[in-house]
């Protein structure tokens, strides 16, 4: 819903449950600035706030105004400004010092009737010059289309989009780093990638998890991602997430990848 207009700016309120990228085509419909470089995330708006989610040069924080929860001692409404919200690289309040006082219900955004393009991430620009003009309407195409050639479409295989937090270390070559992966997986097959920026794995186990497959699908744009190929619950994801970390230690990779996602119910 509007909260309030004028000639420069809108200010929306969005409830939690809904999908983020719902809002975002609500927004984009309308030529309104600030949420098109964010299209196609698999979220929710709750979300948003929680992880501060981000892409092709923009995070939420840049339109959220503020945050409409419910205290879960008192059940009293708190409204938290953006400016007290500790938003940072996929954190926020919300993952820490409020992690599980607070329930979002809602959250406001301010949206420009005009804008500045954010076309200098990747191959954002000269996908959005073949469009034409960038206009948020441009931009959002411009941005989906790049993103269903690099990652799973949720509505086709669910995912979490990029599970994983991007891990910046200096470590062994590729080469070395893969030949050891080889000698302590055992039934496993996993390649591991080392560069100087980031850790990049594809994986797929087989057997000792039954029927079930996991892949996580290995790019070269700082992206991982999980995606679950056939049923099962929320307990299998989160042991293969585990088994991820044991596999790099035992490979003497030293770091522990840090996933985004807050999850309920499964203890870390």
């Amino acid at each position: 819903e509007v909260v309030s207009s004028n000639d420069q700016q809108v200010v929306i309120r969005a409830f939690a449950g809904e999908l983020w990228d719902d809002v975002v085509a609500w927004s984009v419909e309308r030529g309104l600035w600030g949420m098109e470089n964010l299209s196609a995330i698999p979220s929710s708006v709750g979300a948003s706030a929680v992880q501060n989610i981000g892409a092709y040069g923009a995070e939420a924080k840049d339109c959220i105004v503020e945050v409409e929860c419910l205290d879960v001692a008192t059940l009293e409404k708190v409204v938290i400004p953006a400016s007290e919200c500790a938003f940072g690289y996929r954190e926020s309040i919300f993952k820490e010092a409020l992690k599980g006082k607070v329930i979002i219900t809602a959250v406001l955004y301010r949206l420009g009737t005009s804008g500045t393009p954010r076309l200098d991430y990747g191959s954002l620009r000269p996908e959005v010059e073949k469009l034409g003009t960038p206009t948020p309407a441009n931009i959002r195409k411009a941005v989906v289309a790049i993103r269903d050639r690099k990652l799973p479409n949720p509505e086709v295989v669910g995912n979490a989009g990029s599970f994983f937090i991007v891990h910046r270390i200096h470590g062994k070559g590729s080469a070395s780093v893969v030949v050891e992966c080889y000698r302590f997986v055992g039934e496993c097959n996993i390649t591991v990638c080392v560069t100087v920026r980031t850790v990049i794995i594809t994986q797929t186990i087989h057997g000792h998890l039954g029927d079930y497959n996991f892949v996580c699908i290995c790019t070269h744009t700082d992206k991982l991602v999980i995606a679950i190929q056939y049923r099962c619950d929320g307990s299998i994801l989160i042991y293969q997430v585990k088994h991820i970390n044991i596999l790099l230690e035992k490979c003497k990779i030293i770091c522990h990848l840090k996933i985004h996602p807050f999850c309920f119910l499964f203890n870390w």
